[in-house]
């Protein structure tokens, strides 16, 4: 395993060390294969919640784009038969117009760019530097912070629980599971944490200053560490961050559709008021 770094991390590399010296290799590869499958769970959970979302976001600009390129364009014709110049338009009108003509001029280039933009996106992901700018980015934003603050510490504490349920030394188990976090904010927070463990602190007190963590977590690694047994506390936050996991997912899929319904109801209502207003003065004239 240790040669072929490229399909083993180091973590699993370590985990096995640490179980083939207790004598047990089989159990340390049957958690490790457990804990890939976990993941891989959690990851499709992730994209089966955004990808509906996404079909319905993607469906609404289409239909946005046709109404913007095709439809309000006409209406132009009609205010310039009518004798309303451009000057004369309402100023909200003027702007919807104007969106239009610079959508139909460079549509082309638009929808190349829509297009580019999920290759650029996993560009940058298999890139350590710019993933963790990405992820410090979609950290600020409220709902996509949890869940990714929620993964970081699920991915944490189930690595951290499983090295040390086979013998794997508490410093070195905190260490390998540091390196499993994506985000460099969250993972310095933890690196604080191993820096006064290492500086003759507690393992309950180094916690304690951690803000990231709520106060099951901090109740929980106290007993783990009176009675013991740190392994099983750290597996039982990280299976109460799985189901905080599960309830964000359910949220955000019930969030973005009505969101999404709401922003082109928006913006469907400042076009059909931009065409109505120089309507209203047309018609005006014709009664007059």
């Amino acid at each position: 395993m240790s040669c072929c770094r490229q399909t083993f991390s180091d973590t699993e590399v370590k985990t096995v060390r640490a179980a083939e010296k207790i004598g047990r290799p089989a159990a340390a590869l049957h958690e490790l294969a457990a804990f890939g499958e976990k993941l891989s769970a959690m990851k499709k959970k992730i994209k089966s919640a955004l990808t509906y979302p996404s079909i319905v976001l993607i469906a609404a600009l289409v239909a946005l784009a046709i109404l913007m390129a095709v439809v309000v364009p006409k209406f132009e014709t009609i205010f310039s038969l009518h004798g309303s110049d451009a000057q004369s338009l309402p100023w909200l009108t003027k702007k919807v117009l104007n969106s239009c003509n610079f959508l139909r001029a460079h549509v082309v280039a638009l929808a190349v760019l829509l297009l580019c933009i999920p290759l650029a996106l996993r560009m940058c992901f298999a890139k350590k530097v710019l993933r963790e700018k990405l992820s410090a980015i979609f950290g600020k934003i409220p709902i996509f912070g949890n869940l990714l603050l929620c993964v970081s510490l699920n991915k944490f504490f189930r690595t951290i629980g499983m090295l040390m349920s086979f013998g794997v030394p508490l410093q070195t188990a905190l260490q390998l599971s540091i390196g499993v976090i994506g985000d460099n904010f969250h993972r310095q927070s933890f690196t604080r944490v191993l820096d006064r463990i290492k500086h003759g602190e507690t393992l309950s007190a180094s916690f304690g200053g951690n803000r990231l963590l709520a106060a099951t977590d901090h109740g929980l690694i106290l007993a783990g560490e009176e009675s013991g047994n740190l392994a099983k506390s750290f597996a039982k936050i990280a299976e109460l961050y799985e189901q905080k996991i599960d309830g964000q997912l359910t949220f955000l899929a019930a969030l973005v559709e009505p969101a999404i319904i709401v922003f082109l109801s928006i913006v469907v209502g400042i076009i059909v008021i931009s065409i109505f207003l120089p309507m209203i003065s047309i018609m005006q004239s014709v009664r007059i």
